[in-house]
C-alpha cells in the first residue's frame, strides 16, 4: 500500500510539473453518487482531481458539458486560509461537512459573477466555481465555499499588526447607509431578540404530584447517602425537579428489590414526562426565536448586499472595502476616521492596497500604472465607479489647495485614478475578449 501510496503521489507530482495543474485524475464509474465519492476519494488521498464529479444542465451552455471538477487543490496561505479547492474549504471552514457539497451543487442558484467565476446559491451556503485557472480555460471547478450568513464571520480578517487588526470596519450600521427598508430589518431583528422564549412551569408539576401523593397515601422511603464525605439523611422529596429524579432513581432501586411500588413508579414517571415536555417545548421557542433572527438577518444582509453592490464579491474584506469607500466617499476621507480610532496610517493603507490586489488577482484585473489608482472595489460597477473617482479628484484639488498632498501626488502632476472593467458589454466580448471598459 505505501509503495503505491509513494507512486500515486509520484505521478501527482509529475503531472503538476507538466501541464495538469490539479494533478492525477482519479477515474471513477459514472453514477449518480459519483460526487459524493469523489469527496471521499479526495479526501482519502489529499492530493489530485475528479474530473467530472458533478454535473449540471445550466452549465453546458456555458462550458459545453456542464460538467464540475472537484479538485484537492492546496492551501495556500493557512494563516489568512488563502487557497483553491476542497482542501481550502476544508482548512477555512473546518466544521463545514463537505458531504454537504453534492447537494447545494445539485440544488443550487447559479449566479454569473463576471463571466469566468459562477457562485452556486443554496439556502445559507454558497460555493464559487470558477471555470479558468491561472488564466487558462478549464472545466468548472469548485474552489472556494463560504456560508452566507453573519458577514463579519465569512471569512478571516487581514491581519497586518495588533494595533491595526481588523482596520477595515464590520459591516454594521455605523457605515452602511440606512434605508426605510433597512431600518425596518433592524427594527425586526430588534424586536425578535427581546422575544422571551417559553420558560418551563415546573413548580406547579411538582405541587401536583405532592398532592397526589398525600391524597393517595402513597409510600414514602428513607435512605442515607454521603455528601463530602459525610453521611446525610434523605427522604421522598419533590421540592425541587433535581430532588424528584433523585427521588426517582431509589423508587427504582427500591422496585429492582423486589418491592410492588408500580403506583408510585407511574406517578413519578409521570410527572418526570410532564416536566420533560416542558423542557422541550421551551427548547423548540428558544429555536424558534433564534431561526427567526437569523432569517432576518439574512434577509437583512442580503439587502445590503444588493443596495451596495457587493453581490460580485465573495471574500469579506472585497465587501468592507467597498463597504467603506461607499460611506466614506474617499481614501482620504475614510483615512482619516480610521487615524482618529487610533490605527495606524502606514497599516491602514497597506491594508486598502492588499484588499485592491486580491481583487484584481481574482477577477484577472490588469490596471495601467500610468493611469493611477485602480480602485478594484468598483469593478463591474460603472455608476458607483464614476461617483468614486469623481469624488477623489474632487477631494485631491482641495487638498492641493491646501498644500496636504502627498510627495507621490505632487510628481504625477495630477489627479489620476481608474477603475479597471468598470463596465461591461456583451456585445464587446469577440472584440476585447472579454467585453469589459476600464473608466479612467
Amino acid at each position: 500500500m505505501r509503495l503505491f501510496e509513494k507512486y500515486a503521489k509520484n505521478q501527482n507530482e509529475f503531472l503538476k510539473a507538466n501541464g495538469e495543474p490539479f494533478g492525477i485524475n482519479f477515474k471513477l464509474p459514472e453514477s449518480k453518487d459519483k460526487g459524493k465519492l469523489a469527496l471521499k476519494v479526495l479526501s482519502d488521498a489529499k492530493m489530485g482531481q475528479v474530473k467530472g464529479a458533478f454535473f449540471r444542465e445550466d452549465l453546458k451552455e456555458l462550458s459545453g458539458n456542464g460538467e464540475i471538477d472537484l479538485v484537492w487543490g492546496e492551501v495556500i496561505n493557512p494563516q489568512t486560509h488563502k487557497g483553491y479547492g476542497l482542501a481550502h474549504i476544508i482548512d477555512k471552514h473546518p466544521d463545514f461537512d463537505i458531504n454537504l457539497i453534492p447537494e447545494i451543487v445539485e440544488r443550487g442558484n447559479l449566479v454569473n459573477q463576471n463571466n469566468m467565476r459562477y457562485r452556486l446559491e443554496f439556502e445559507n451556503y454558497v460555493i464559487g466555481l470558477s471555470s479558468e485557472f491561472k488564466g487558462e480555460k478549464q472545466n468548472f471547478i469548485i474552489t472556494a465555499f463560504e456560508r452566507n450568513k453573519d458577514l463579519d464571520t465569512l471569512s478571516p480578517k487581514p491581519k497586518i499588526t495588533d494595533k491595526s487588526d481588523n482596520i477595515l470596519p464590520n459591516l454594521d450600521t455605523q457605515i452602511i447607509p440606512q434605508s426605510q427598508t433597512l431600518q425596518s430589518l433592524e427594527s425586526a431583528i430588534k424586536e425578535a431578540q427581546t422575544k422571551e422564549p417559553y420558560k418551563p412551569k415546573i413548580k406547579p408539576i411538582l405541587e401536583s404530584l405532592a398532592q397526589q401523593w398525600k391524597d393517595k397515601e402513597l409510600i414514602t422511603l428513607n435512605w442515607r447517602e454521603k455528601v463530602k464525605g459525610k453521611w446525610v439523611k434523605r427522604t421522598t422529596n419533590f421540592k425541587a425537579e433535581e430532588s424528584l429524579r433523585k427521588t426517582y432513581e431509589k423508587y427504582l432501586q427500591y422496585q429492582e428489590q423486589g418491592n410492588d411500588i408500580s403506583q408510585e413508579i407511574s406517578l413519578l414517571q409521570k410527572a418526570i414526562n410532564a416536566i420533560n415536555a416542558e423542557h422541550n417545548q421551551a427548547k423548540l421557542s428558544k429555536e424558534t426565536i433564534e431561526a427567526e433572527i437569523k432569517k432576518l438577518q439574512e434577509q437583512k444582509e442580503s439587502f445590503i448586499a444588493k443596495e451596495n453592490g457587493l453581490d460580485i464579491f465573495i471574500e469579506l474584506p472585497h465587501q468592507r472595502l467597498k463597504l467603506y469607500s461607499n460611506k466614506y466617499g474617499t481614501d482620504s476621507k475614510y483615512l482619516q476616521n480610521r487615524l482618529q480610532r487610533g490605527y495606524y496610517k502606514e497599516d491602514i493603507l497597506e491594508e486598502i492596497k492588499q484588499v485592491r490586489e486580491s481583487i484584481q488577482k481574482d477577477f484577472n484585473l490588469s490596471p495601467i500604472a500610468e493611469f493611477g489608482i485602480n480602485y478594484a472595489e468598483y469593478y463591474r460597477d460603472g455608476k458607483r465607479a464614476i461617483n468614486k473617482i469623481l469624488a477623489e479628484a474632487k477631494d485631491y484639488e482641495i487638498r492641493k489647495a491646501a498644500r496636504n498632498l502627498t510627495q507621490e501626488e505632487i510628481e504625477q502632476g495630477g489627479y489620476k485614478g481608474q477603475v479597471a472593467g468598470a463596465f461591461f458589454r456583451e456585445d464587446l466580448k469577440e472584440l476585447s475578449g472579454n467585453g469589459e471598459i476600464d473608466l479612467v
